[in-house]
């Protein structure tokens, strides 16, 4: 047989054409059921002997050219295939023409028919809608995840907005107000929740867009080659059950060998990649990658693109980038670690199938191996965002955690007035429950620390006097 990972695949040439491709693979699996029907029906038929064989041939054949070109091209082809079928097709159109020849049969012939023909094909067709339904599953989990990527964009976006809105009135306020020191407070510190506000927002950016990338190069392309695979697992197993079939009716009916053996040779070239080639023939259409997402202004604080780069957004910048740093070295090694274990998977299975492993169940295999991947996907997905908001900090700032020292923060509930040294504001609320540092003293209040946990919990530095 020919080398199938040498072939096109459906992620390299359909990239995001799942749903259809799906559709396809399901007809296929759907298949079976004729197929076995087929065999039952013919085992009843069998002791009828010929007038009811033609009979039966007669009425497969129709089924197989109402159905012709959905099995072979799908439901919805970019070209019409014309007079063309497919491989399994036209090797299952033989097998009928060769059953139009056969004119007699006995009972131990239509017994062996159930046993190792259509038994095998209600099992195989069972455990294959099984894994469909993982494959489709999971890729509507693909989808869920880009489309909720979008959502929060959209989140982080409106929020940015909101402080953008915010800033604005309490800049108007600051002019009008006769406490100008207290408006003027308030308004630096809105903008040092606008300056962080707008940094999500631009490493939110950056972040979709990987995501999207991943999406549509590397998350839907690894599933829709994982369903080719599927599909060409389940004609191998087709071929081999067909090859069965023809072997029983070949030893049973040696007035019939030459036809049988004629039979078996097309059936061993019905290699799995053929249908493949023919539907993605068929099914080749434009495909145009949405555009990377770009930084918009809000309508009422007119912006640049570019990243805040002052001391207050640095303190900021610095807890993520010290956040992502933290996070990123382990989520490598663990990247490699389920890869690892993916590929070792990937290895078995290709002995399974090669016959060179036989107490292993490819079926089981594949589970397994799929439930590695969505393992790997999960994590390659945290040290993608990891390393994004490392190098879109990085790229603007550097690397500003270097001899940078956190905060201890502790809860602490204050019982004399106390003021918030990161707005000023009293530590207010009956029980004056707040934060301070057991290194350096440095206090804040709750009202502080939620809105921007990051900020809160900011750095040492050599020109902090509290130290």
């Amino acid at each position: 047989m020919a080398d199938v990972e040498a072939m096109p695949t459906f992620g390299a040439e359909l990239k995001d054409g799942f749903k259809s491709a799906n559709a396809w693979v399901g007809h296929g699996i759907t298949w079976l059921e004729d197929i076995q029907q087929f065999y039952r029906d013919r085992a009843v038929i069998e002791k009828d002997y010929s007038a009811k064989l033609a009979g039966l041939a007669k009425k497969y054949f129709e089924k197989k050219n109402k159905k012709s070109s959905q099995l072979s091209v799908g439901d919805t082809p970019s070209m019409t295939p014309g007079s063309l079928e497919s491989a399994s097709i036209t090797t299952w159109a033989t097998q009928l023409t060769t059953l139009e020849s056969r004119a007699a049969e006995h009972d131990a012939y239509a017994t062996k028919l159930i046993q190792q023909v259509a038994d095998p094909l209600k099992y195989f067709g069972g455990r294959f809608e099984e894994m469909r339904k993982r494959h489709s599953d999971y890729a509507d989990g693909l989808t869920a995840e880009r489309d909720a990527s979008y959502d929060h964009l959209r989140k982080i976006k409106n929020k940015y907005d909101t402080t953008c809105q915010e800033l604005e009135a309490k800049r108007k306020k600051s002019e009008t107000s006769y406490d100008k020191a207290k408006t003027q407070n308030a308004y630096q510190q809105q903008v040092i929740e606008m300056n962080n506000a707008k940094n999500t927002y631009i490493i939110t950016i950056n972040v979709t867009n990987k995501q999207k990338e991943l999406y549509y190069h590397e998350y839907v392309p690894e599933v829709m080659d994982s369903i080719q695979d599927l599909n060409e697992f389940r004609v191998l197993k087709l071929n081999a059950i067909w090859t069965s079939a023809s072997t029983l009716e070949e030893s049973l009916m040696k007035q019939s060998a030459q036809m049988m053996q004629t039979l078996t040779q097309q059936i061993t070239r019905n290699q799995p990649h053929l249908d493949s080639m023919m539907y993605m023939r068929h099914n080749l259409g434009g495909f145009q990658e949405p555009a990377n997402n770009a930084f918009e202004a809000s309508p009422v604080w007119h912006d640049d693109h570019l990243m805040i780069v002052d001391e207050p957004a640095k303190v900021f910048l610095r807890n993520v980038l010290s956040k992502s740093k933290s996070q990123v070295g382990e989520l490598r090694r663990e990247v490699d670690r389920k890869r690892r274990d993916v590929e070792a998977v990937k290895a078995l299975k290709q002995k399974v199938r090669n016959g060179t492993e036989k107490k292993k169940d490819e079926v089981e295999v594949i589970t397994h191996l799929f439930a590695l991947q969505q393992d790997l996907h999960s994590v390659n997905r945290r040290r993608m965002t990891a390393e994004v908001e490392m190098s879109t900090i990085t790229a603007v700032v550097g690397d500003v955690t270097q001899g940078a020292k956190n905060h201890n923060f502790k809860s602490q509930t204050f019982k004399i007035p106390t003021n918030c040294d990161l707005c000023g504001e009293r530590i207010w609320g009956l029980s004056a429950k707040g934060f301070d540092c057991r290194d350096c003293g440095y206090t804040c209040h709750s009202k502080s620390l939620r809105p921007r946990p990051m900020l809160a919990n900011r750095r040492h530095s050599s020109a902090d006097p509290t130290r």
